[in-house]
């Protein structure tokens, strides 16, 4: 069982979970020390008032703790931030849709159905780590490897790359027009400058600024 803290506390999906542990008095050291107690003597009420946590994200964060458990005590804490198997992370569950972990050394489960009971889910069944990464990757190889599926895989990569690459082209035409246009207005304003015409004294049109015909007095 894993410990309680802000990520398992299920008060907040509407669970109030009580004996869970029992206290005992340590005969050495005179201290109070809990011990957990079986699923079985817990005693679970019902408070959906209490919920303030969307069930869904309740189970992702459940499998992403499955998936990041430590499984050694010389594991290094920073392993956490990967899964530490291939699949990890990334299956649901086909009853209930929640997330699946590592439920024990070996097997996936469905974490509703471990964590949450049958009111959630009642998908018991498990399956060897190594059983299902060899159903996937062969499920791969046989139909992804396939000549026709490659050669569909190579035709959308080649259209996809192709469609980049003119709508850059197009960008790309366009942002040099409006450059020089930019330039040629920069270069009739600095002409005016020389000639001796204020700046206000120009007019905007689709050709660049041009001279206005009211000229201030001299």
């Amino acid at each position: 069982m894993g410990g309680i803290g802000l990520l398992n506390n299920e008060l907040y999906i509407g669970r109030q979970v009580w004996n869970r542990q029992t206290y005992v008095k340590d005969p050495a050291t005179g201290k109070r020390v809990s011990r957990p107690n079986p699923e079985s003597d817990w005693t679970i009420t019902e408070v959906p008032a209490l919920r303030i946590i969307p069930q869904d994200l309740w189970e992702a964060v459940k499998a992403r703790q499955g998936g990041l458990a430590l499984h050694k005590p010389t594991d290094k804490p920073w392993d956490r931030r990967r899964p530490r198997y291939l699949f990890s992370i990334l299956m649901v569950c086909g009853c209930c849709g929640g997330g699946m972990s590592m439920v024990n050394k070996t097997s996936y489960g469905c974490s509703a159905a471990r964590n949450k009971g049958a009111s959630v889910c009642t998908n018991k069944r498990l399956i060897k780590r190594e059983e299902l990464e060899e159903r996937v990757l062969t499920a791969l190889t046989t139909h992804l490897m396939q000549t026709e599926a490659i050669a569909q895989f190579c035709d959308a990569y080649v259209a996809e790359r192709n469609r980049l690459a003119t709508t850059s082209e197009q960008s790309k035409a366009s942002l040099e027009r409006a450059l020089h246009k930019l330039q040629k207005e920069k270069a009739a304003l600095i002409s005016s400058i020389k000639t001796g015409v204020p700046g206000e004294f120009l007019k905007e049109d689709r050709g660049g600024p041009r001279f206005s015909t009211s000229l201030p007095p001299r």
